[in-house]
């Protein structure tokens, strides 16, 4: 809404806080005249010649006649000769014709005081166009869109901490989900890449962990064995054995389960035998079991064994 001063003519924008503010009072900000805005609301902004017409049309509703007739008059009637020396003079200068109206009674016409207004308006107007752009920029209601200093300062140090901020976390998402990638398939990674079991094996013995998750026992086939009594032990069994593993992969040691039984094929007795137990320490028992490649371990059976005439292998 566009509301216009009566007192310089002003015109400036309004908004319904104002008006419920004050009940409709507001006051100019160049010539500090007080009025009641409501009265003079409008939707549009109104060019300089509707506000001029506006204003002069509530003048002339405001004046009296133009044509007063002075006590003097009615007592001293005018001539007619009076009459037509006023009327009829051509060369009278215009000081001289307003003073000879004046002298009448009669007021300046509505569309001289147009022509007036026009004149006064076009003479300054480069003037005004100035002076009403500082105006408005402290007087007026408009909402200024400009950025304080400050403001100015953060908008533009939001602008690349922003994209740095982005750039940052999507940089931190990816490694997090590439080493998720890795970690769960850290067996295929492993086998290809096993200079970097040194620090798997670390965190593996941190966190409680597998090397090598991927295990198939019945992948893993027994090559050859020989079981005899222990030349050194009384009671003791002695066996030597090779395993192969015969997945594309590598996968980790078994445990070993050695059964002994009688002639009748009764069962005298079992033991299970851990990695540990079983495979030389030249062997890294982390890295596990090579691809189709034999791998030697040696049992030794100790206690009541005698009896035993046949006996049963078990990768757990």
């Amino acid at each position: 809404m566009y509301t216009v001063c009566p007192g310089c003519t002003r015109q400036f924008q309004i908004y319904a806080e104002h008006l419920a503010a004050a009940s409709g009072q507001v006051r100019c900000g160049f010539c500090h005249e007080q009025f009641n805005a409501t009265e003079r609301l409008y939707d549009e902004p109104l060019s300089n010649e509707k506000i001029l017409n506006e204003q002069l049309a509530i003048e002339s509703a405001d004046e009296e006649p133009q044509f007063d007739i002075p006590e003097s008059v009615d007592q001293n009637p005018v001539t007619p000769e009076q009459v037509v020396t006023v009327t009829n003079s051509k060369t009278d200068t215009e000081q001289e014709l307003d003073t000879a109206i004046s002298e009448i009674g009669i007021r300046p016409s509505v569309e001289e005081i147009k022509t007036r207004v026009k004149s006064e308006a076009t003479a300054q107007k480069a003037v005004e166009s100035t002076r009403e752009s500082a105006i408005e920029e402290h007087y007026s209601f408009h909402e200024s869109d400009e950025l304080l200093p400050e403001e100015s300062k953060d908008k533009s140090r939001w602008r690349w901490l922003l994209p740095l901020f982005w750039t940052t976390v999507s940089i931190v998402a990816l490694i997090a989900i590439v080493m998720q990638l890795a970690w769960f398939n850290r067996d295929q990674i492993l086998l290809k890449y096993p200079e970097y079991l040194t620090y798997v094996k670390q965190i593996c013995n941190e966190f409680d962990c597998q090397l090598i998750r991927q295990q198939d026992t019945g992948a893993i086939k027994l090559v050859n064995r020989d079981v005899r009594l222990h030349p050194d032990y009384q009671d003791t069994l002695l066996v030597n054995a090779s395993m192969k593993n015969e997945l594309p992969v590598r996968q980790p040691y078994p445990r070993v389960q050695l059964t002994l039984f009688d002639t009748s094929g009764s069962l005298l007795g079992h033991r299970v035998f851990v990695p540990d137990d079983y495979l030389d320490s030249s062997i890294d028992i982390d890295k596990g079991m090579p691809v189709d490649s034999p791998v030697y371990f040696v049992l030794e059976v100790s206690g009541p064994t005698s009896g035993a005439v046949s006996f049963e292998f078990r990768f757990l």
